[in-house]
């Protein structure tokens, strides 16, 4: 059922940032909670900020090694509170706007089940309830991130212009990413750390290219291994080794390399790929990456506009730690 998760994109921190409505009227009992931010006329209370804590150390729990969770955990949670404050904005921004999110909602949902192969909304909420996640919440969270993605398209698309000469001076800037895979053919020859053995080697065998005259030679040496790799791309190579063959001319013997207690020589028999791709080949692709770094900014420039034109308030000293620690010198702060 992770893969509910993984469907917003990063781990769905989307999901994780996103479980409890926030902007709505409390009963006159919950008055008294402690309010953490003001966003125009809404608030965010404390408990919206463990829900999300809570939410998102699951969230960690569940796809994160152990030796990393802490980490993760506390990378995310400096950001839970920005995160609820812009929520807020836009479900402002989309009310504002009468955006009917209705349609994308179903059609996420549609798209999740069959991801899931799940056949109905029933099956949907057995899973969701196996992780401890209520259909109502997980339901309210598309729905936030639909008026999210509605209010940004809204103001992203008619400033993302994207020309041929942008996509051709990207291509240029960005030439060594459009390659073909490199693939890399070598031999290895490991030995033991004994001299007299090393001279024997270097006088009998490695005057010879790879050859099985070769490989019946050394097949009676003790200790010794003749091996052939590849192809194989350079980054699963040991550093050792790929460094000393980045630098080999092809068709000779290098080393030898001193590795864990033997000697490795290494012949370089060719390399494959690595070749230019034309603009043309990968003009699609770089065209989803320019619109995407674009839409970034824009979507940034957006959030810092909504801010700058709205009353927002952090109250500090309702804050526990690390927040605090956080806001305490944020222009928002009001202890």
């Amino acid at each position: 059922m992770r893969g509910f998760w993984r469907a917003g994109g990063l781990w769905a921190i989307g999901l994780v940032f996103g479980m409890s409505p926030l902007g709505v009227r409390r009963s006159v009992a919950d008055v008294v909670e402690a309010v953490v931010a003001q966003v125009n006329g809404d608030f965010v209370y404390l408990s919206d900020l463990r829900h999300e804590e809570d939410l998102l150390l699951r969230q960690v729990q569940a796809q994160v090694l152990p030796e990393k969770r802490l980490e993760v955990f506390r990378e995310y949670q400096s950001k839970l509170l920005d995160s609820l404050i812009e929520r807020q904005l836009f479900l402002q921004k989309a009310k504002e706007m009468g955006l009917n999110p209705d349609p994308q909602v179903q059609a996420t949902l549609e798209r999740i089940k069959k991801e899931n192969h799940l056949s109905s909304d029933e099956e949907l909420r057995a899973a969701l309830e196996r992780e401890n996640i209520r259909f109502e919440d997980f339901v309210d969270t598309i729905r936030v991130q639909v008026l999210q993605r509605m209010v940004l398209l809204s103001y992203i698309q008619p400033r993302l212009v994207i020309t041929d000469q942008d996509l051709r001076d990207y291509y240029q800037r960005h030439a060594d990413e459009f390659r073909t895979p490199e693939q890399w053919h070598f031999y290895q020859l490991q030995a033991p750390q004994d001299p007299v053995l090393r001279e024997t080697l270097e006088r009998e065998v490695l005057s010879m290219s790879p050859s099985p005259e070769l490989q019946a030679k050394v097949a009676s040496m003790e200790g010794v291994q003749f091996t052939s790799v590849g192809p194989i791309d350079p980054g699963q190579v040991r550093s050792e080794v790929r460094q000393a063959l980045s630098q080999a001319a092809p068709q000779t013997w290098v080393g030898p390399l001193d590795l864990q207690d033997r000697w490795v020589w290494l012949w370089l028999d060719r390399r494959e790929g690595g070749a230019q791709l034309s603009f043309e080949t990968v003009r699609d692709q770089i065209y989803e990456r320019v619109a995407q770094e674009r839409a970034d900014q824009a979507r940034d420039r957006y959030i810092e506009e909504l801010k700058k034109n709205s009353l927002i308030r952090i109250y500090c000293a309702n804050l526990p730690e690390p927040y605090r620690s956080l806001y305490e010198t944020s222009p928002y702060c009001r202890k």
